[in-house]
């Protein structure tokens, strides 16, 4: 973790590079790529967030918010990919409901996923 936060150190700000040069010994072109990779994996949840939230959006605006008012993926302008992600990941978080090929948001259980998530940030070790 100390490793990972003197790297982002280093590409942010290279004059604390001159200030710690005993670190700067350490830092190797491997450390540079894990790096990268680090934010590449950070980059890549922000844009499935902002995804999932436009989503989420669309549900809200379209009124599918119960079984009775479920809509196609078509009616509520979601793209192709979404159908594909409710059989992976997406459909496994559950608050994307899929009744008879109609899609509903279920606002409870989204709730609790967002109550979950926001429980592990509180009690995470950073």
């Amino acid at each position: 973790m100390l490793n990972t936060l003197f790297l982002i150190l280093f590409q942010l700000f290279p004059a604390f590079i001159d200030i710690h040069s005993e670190a700067r010994k350490s830092f190797s072109l491997t450390d540079a790529q894990s790096l990268n990779g680090e934010v590449r994996m950070f980059r890549r949840r922000r844009e499935i967030r902002q995804r999932l939230l436009e989503f989420i959006e669309k549900f809200r605006m379209k009124g599918a918010l119960s079984p009775e008012n479920s809509m196609t993926a078509e009616e509520l302008g979601l793209p192709a990919e979404f159908k594909e992600r409710m059989n992976k990941r997406l459909g496994k978080l559950g608050f994307f409901v899929e009744i008879n090929g109609k899609f509903y948001l279920s606002e409870e259980r989204l709730k609790e996923v967002m109550d979950k998530i926001a429980e592990r940030r509180r009690t995470s070790n950073w």
